[in-house]
């Protein structure tokens, strides 16, 4: 089996971006002309009994309802049980989300395992921990099965992608502590799934360079060049998803 690098060409590549406020001035303007010839109007017919003979206080619900007697009372119970409807509608909501990433999170975290390992490699060989024909038993070891893990995670995250039901993003508005457990537990697996598509990306990038190696279309220096390059992206992105990821798995819905 070809190793992925020989010592002397990781050596050799290793060395080497006015709001204009007059339209909302003159909005402003006419609001407040408005507001006043409104003001000086209600005045004057609250003053003379009301206009054209009709009673003071006709924008009552006894108006507008066609009545005389007590103005009509606004049904109570309206607002207090839309309220509740809304928010299970919207926890209900979150909820789907939630169990749609399941299976891209999991997926992530299978392709990502192996692109860690690869990266680990490199650093102990750095460190001097292992050697180079360590290393390269490592880098081949995480060849297998990195192309499906790769494209199961791509097609998972296209579908969830592709769902029309949407959490919303963690509001500071009051809301229940169901409501705003899963929309902050919803909100850090998208972080997760966002850094994993970045180091991902990555590592499909560098897994297309070791093939490309194996089969002769690249030359082991520049393999080697692109793979310096990549584990310097790939250390931090790894960095900033195992974190990300840390922290969604402290989080619920």
């Amino acid at each position: 089996m070809k190793d992925w690098f020989s010592r002397d060409s990781l050596s050799a590549a290793y060395a080497k971006s006015e709001r204009r406020y007059s339209v909302l001035y003159g909005i402003l303007i006419g609001a407040l002309l408005v507001a006043l010839v409104w003001v000086v109007t209600t005045t004057s017919e609250d003053a003379s009994g009301g206009s054209a003979g009709t009673p003071r206080g006709t924008l009552t619900g006894a108006h507008h309802a066609g009545t005389s007697g007590t103005p009509e009372t606004p049904d109570a119970t309206a607002g207090t049980q839309a309220a509740p409807l809304v928010k299970s509608q919207r926890l209900a909501r979150c909820r789907r989300v939630y169990a749609a990433q399941k299976q891209p999170l999991e997926a992530a975290t299978a392709s990502m395992a192996q692109w860690q390992v690869h990266i680990g490699a490199m650093n102990k060989l750095v460190l001097g921990v292992i050697t180079l024909q360590q290393a390269n038993q490592f880098w081949n070891q995480t060849r297998v099965g990195a192309h499906a893990k790769l494209r199961a995670f791509a097609v998972a995250d296209a579908r969830l992608n592709q769902q029309t039901i949407r959490c919303p993003t963690p509001a500071r508005e009051s809301a229940s502590t169901h409501i705003q457990r899963c929309e902050r537990a919803v909100a850090a697996n998208a972080r997760v799934l966002a850094l994993a598509r970045t180091a991902l990306a990555t590592w499909r990038m560098h897994f297309k360079d070791m093939e490309m190696l194996r089969s002769g279309m690249m030359s082991p220096a520049r393999a080697t060049q692109m793979w310096l390059q990549s584990w310097h992206e790939g250390q931090g992105q790894v960095t900033d998803y195992r974190a990300a990821e840390k922290q969604a798995h402290q989080l619920h819905c």
